[in-house]
């Protein structure tokens, strides 16, 4: 198994702020779905 190369530390920060973003969009997303599903109609 190949080792990857080691990016640099800015790289590995900007890229991990961007899962954060994504991951805490989702879930906001997701959080929303389940309560209009949950919510009764009448």
């Amino acid at each position: 198994m190949k080792k990857c190369p080691q990016l640099t530390q800015g790289h590995n920060g900007e890229r991990l702020c961007w899962a954060r973003i994504f991951m805490r969009c989702d879930w906001e997303n997701v959080r929303l779905l389940r309560i209009f599903k949950n919510k009764p109609i009448n």
